[in-house]
């Protein structure tokens, strides 16, 4: 039995409910409930329940953790579940025949449910069998027969199965010491356990009865099994090598597709397969309908097997190639099958060639001696020796050898340049002194030694210069900072290379004006504001912001890097501000708690920015108005601070506070409710509510952006969506009105 069982009318005292649980694994992790009351309220509503460990709870009817009772449910184990409530409130709880925990004095409330609560949450995740509901309160001793006695817990549906395989029939029972079991079928005992398997089933497997016993009594099931014929053959595959693709169109509704035995694709929707691979091996399809029984159709075997491999091999003339069990010594073309551990064939193709030896002759002159391919010779005559060629056949080599007697002839040469020097076929570019061996160059026969001291009088320097503005190389005037070369000729008429590091400094001399007030763009400098009416400077105008005093044109003249640049001059007229900023309040007797503020803006250039501040909020509220006047909506008793700022820098400011209303005859006190946490980012909870309650919240726009009418004493909302700002919370209960103030921040 699934959970999720409910249990109408019964009295809320002097009762006993007997059941079995079975705890299953399950992804859920939270607490499991067994047996529940109507309440909304969580705790409450749990009368017996674990935790997301096992451990059993007895719930104490209050909205704290109900009571531990030190016993633990293992998964998949299944116990026997007493709990019993008295007239008093006196409660217990039995598992196994044993009381594990009990209160005194509970609150009566009415048990509803079996494996969940009245809300839906914290379900009761397992398995439940022979549920009792008892009138009265059981005696321990009756709750241990409850526990002894035989009683079957899980009883398996109808199996069903496809001739020729096999079909497992288990039972389990809450039987105990001395319980056995016995499987008939035409009178015939099959089995003395509590499984029967049978293998290789027929259609006559159909019927089967069942026994249990111990010294309680015996109890008989039956044991149905629905066997179905084989499916016959299927529809064959097919496999392209251009798409590597096996398909099949079948009328089939679902089909498995298997490759050496394992399934490798499948569908629940369709007959008609299009799988790709390139694995070789033996694919088989199972057909089937949705129905009972869904005996597959087997296709017949796909065998794929690997393409031809191709490889070109070159051997020498006169050697043997091994080719599997052909041993080859001629040009030509052969083929060989394998078969791989997946039983998948595979055919090598060989193209061989044949490489023959080849015959060379060197004449060489020595001096004293020579070495050729890791040989000294000494003496005059004539060698061979083999070697292997490029095609890995023997080389043979025939060495027609002169040795003449004498040592090396050496030849200093003293050289300058201002670039490359080339000797012998050799560029040499450095400073240094080199040496080179010609073989066989002297009038002897003997080697020549060339011993080189090279000078390169081509030479440079690197210059790191800072400049402000720009600098010239060689009459290129340049702003950029970078790295620059300059070619110059030295004493020794080579190339004098400079290279410049160049980094240029320049001054931002930007000037930009707000209202009256003149600002520099360039930071962390020296400035000397001057009047470019007079082109004096003007005492004490070195910050980088200057107010004129009077209309007129100013410049200024910047010092940073040690660079000094001025900017251009800029016009200034003197703006008078005269910026007035009033407020009224609309309807300020009226019991409303929040109210309507009406601000009106004058001698303002517009647009302009109004920023509203409270006591509780010092972030406050940001606004840019194009018109003069501006109200605010929902403005609740607080202290509150309002700044304008008109197109010309021009500010004024008022403050203003709101008070609490008269309670009226149709208002009810601003603490009637409660709601946390405020400032709120994701969840907001509203509690206290008396009764039916209607819930509206404002924006600071007066627009109503959520509505609900509550049967609870609290409410839950998820606010993680909506804006930040500022908004209101009216509560209506009976005609009675309250509001309070809101603030989301995230």
């Amino acid at each position: 039995v699934g959970q999720n069982m409910q249990i109408a009318s019964l009295p809320n005292s002097n009762i006993t409910v007997s059941l079995w649980y079975q705890r299953t694994t399950s992804s859920y992790t939270g607490a499991r409930t067994i047996i529940a009351n109507t309440q909304a309220n969580g705790n409450i509503a749990k009368m017996v329940y674990t935790s997301s460990t096992g451990a059993v709870f007895l719930g104490n009817s209050t909205t704290t953790a109900g009571v531990p009772t030190g016993f633990t449910l293992n998964t998949s184990v299944w116990y026997h579940i007493v709990y019993q409530v008295a007239s008093n409130g006196d409660a217990k709880l039995y598992i196994n025949g044993n009381l594990v925990s009990s209160i005194t004095g509970l609150p009566l409330n009415t048990i509803a449910l079996i494996g969940n609560r009245n809300d839906g949450n914290e379900p009761g995740i397992g398995n439940y069998d022979d549920i009792k509901v008892h009138n009265k309160i059981l005696s321990a001793d009756e709750i241990s027969k409850l526990y002894f006695m035989p009683s079957l817990i899980a009883r398996p549906a109808l199996i069903q199965v496809c001739e020729g395989s096999s079909a497992l029939i288990t039972y389990h029972f809450s039987g105990n010491t001395g319980t056995t079991y016995q499987f008939k079928k035409n009178g015939v005992t099959l089995s003395t356990d509590s499984f029967l398997l049978i293998n290789n089933t027929n259609l006559n497997d159909t019927l089967f009865e069942f026994t249990v016993k111990n010294t309680c009594g015996f109890e008989t099931y039956t044991a149905k099994v629905s066997v179905a014929p084989a499916g016959g053959v299927g529809q064959s595959l097919a496999y392209s090598k251009i798409t590597s693709r096996i398909t099949a169109t079948s009328s089939f509704t679902r089909y498995k597709l298997f490759r050496n035995g394992v399934v490798i694709d499948s569908s629940i929707t369709t007959g008609n397969i299009n799988f790709l691979t390139t694995l070789c091996g033996n694919y088989v399809a199972h057909y089937s309908n949705t129905g009972s029984a869904n005996c597959p159709a087997i296709s017949p075997v796909l065998k794929i097997n690997l393409d031809t491999v191709t490889l070109n091999t070159k051997i020498c003339a006169g050697k043997i190639y091994a080719f599997g069990s052909q041993q080859l010594s001629s040009a030509g073309t052969y083929h060989r099958t394998t078969t791989s551990i997946n039983g998948c064939d595979s055919i090598i193709k060989l193209n061989l060639t044949l490489a023959n030896a080849s015959t060379a002759s060197i004449n060489r002159v020595g001096c004293g001696s020579l070495v050729i391919y890791g040989k000294t010779y000494t003496q005059t005559g004539q060698y061979k020796d083999t070697l292997i060629n490029a095609v890995g056949c023997d080389s043979i080599i025939t060495l027609n050898l002169t040795i003449n007697n004498g040592g090396p002839a050496i030849n200093n040469i003293v050289q300058s340049t201002c670039n490359n020097f080339v000797l012998n076929g050799k560029t040499y570019t450095n400073t240094g002194i080199y040496r080179d061996t010609l073989i066989g160059t002297s009038a002897t026969g003997c080697d020549s030694i060339l011993v080189l001291n090279l000078t390169n009088l081509k030479n440079g320097s690197t210059q790191n210069i800072t400049a402000c503005k720009s600098y010239v190389i060689k009459g290129v005037t340049i702003t950029q900072s970078g790295t620059y070369r300059d070619t110059l000729t030295n004493m020794a008429g080579c190339d004098s290379i400079v290279v410049y590091n160049l980094n240029i400094n320049t001054v931002n001399k930007t000037v930009t004006k707000i209202g009256n007030t003149l600002t520099a763009a360039a930071t962390n400098a020296n400035y000397l504001w001057i009047n470019c009416t007079t082109n004096l400077p003007i005492a004490n105008a070195n910050i980088q912001s200057y107010t004129p005093t009077a209309s007129g044109s100013y410049k200024v003249i910047i010092t940073q890097n040690g660079c000094i640049d001025t900017s251009a001059c800029t016009n200034v007229t003197i703006i008078n501000c005269n910026l007035q900023l009033t407020h009224s309040v609309l309807n300020p007797t009226d019991t409303i708690r929040c109210k309507q503020v009406k601000v009106n803006i004058t001698n303002g250039t517009l647009p302009i920015d109004l920023k509203l501040t409270w006591s509780t909020n010092i972030i406050g509220l940001s606004l840019n108005i194009t018109d003069s006047t501006y109200t605010f909506n929902d403005a609740c008793p607080e202290t509150y601070k309002l700044v304008a700022t008109d197109n010309n820098g021009c500010k004024d400011s008022i403050s203003f506070t709101i008070n609490e209303p008269t309670i009226g005859v149709n208002d009810i006190n601003v603490n009637s409710f409660s709601m946390y946490p405020n400032p709120a980012n994701k969840i907001l909870i509203i509690n206290n509510l008396s009764k039916e309650s209607q819930i509206n919240i404002f924006d600071i726009t007066g627009r109503i952006i959520y509505a609900e009418n509550i049967l609870t004493s609290d409410t839950e909302l998820n606010i993680e969506n909506w804006k930040d700002g500022i908004y209101t919370v009216q509560v209506i209960t009976e005609g009675k009105i309250a509001n309070q103030k809101l603030v989301i921040a995230k």
